[in-house]
């Protein structure tokens, strides 16, 4: 499976989807996961950290081809209509924000929103 780990969008967003440890796991496990280039920078994790622990720095149209699309926040609509339901997305996907729920049902992304999680 092909993973992809976006750069967040948001203004002051420093969180990232995936550490290099978390990159390494799934790279363990035969998936090949591609990192958008600078996506850790705010979160002090550099292309390198990615790149030594398996990871493959890319693009952000490269990356969002992937089956998996792992963030933390969602990326924009315009970003949102090129998915295909081929692929799935997990992260804070608002699931209280009706038109994103709306525009990825009409796409067709399998979407799991961590807000949801049980947390027991």
């Amino acid at each position: 499976m092909k993973i992809g780990v976006l750069k967040e969008i948001i203004k002051g967003e420093a969180r990232v989807a995936a550490t290099p440890e978390t990159v390494k796991k799934m790279v363990d496990l035969s998936h090949s996961v591609l990192i958008e280039t600078d996506a850790g920078v705010q979160a002090s994790i550099s292309n390198e950290d990615y790149k030594n622990h398996g990871g493959e720095i890319s693009s952000r149209d490269l990356v969002l081809q992937s089956d998996l699309l792992l963030m933390v926040r969602p990326p924009d609509d315009k970003e949102i209509i090129k998915l295909t339901s081929k692929q799935f997305m997990v992260g804070m996907l608002e699931p209280f924000n009706n038109d994103l729920q709306i525009l990825l049902k009409k796409q067709g992304v399998s979407a799991f929103a961590l807000e949801a999680l049980p947390r027991n």
